[in-house]
């Protein structure tokens, strides 16, 4: 699980460079998928090492 501060960073990175607001559940989502992703390419890597 992402920390609040992080999670508000996703938002303003969101609404600064997007310009659009997205709701609270969103950005979990959006952080956690990408907290997922980043794990999977680890795995992979350390597989390859």
């Amino acid at each position: 699980m992402l920390s609040k501060k992080l999670l508000e960073e996703l938002k303003n990175i969101f609404k600064e460079d997007y310009g659009i607001e997205l709701q609270p559940q969103v950005i979990t989502e959006i952080g956690n998928t990408l907290v997922a992703f980043f794990e999977t390419l680890v795995k992979i890597d350390a597989e390859n090492l």
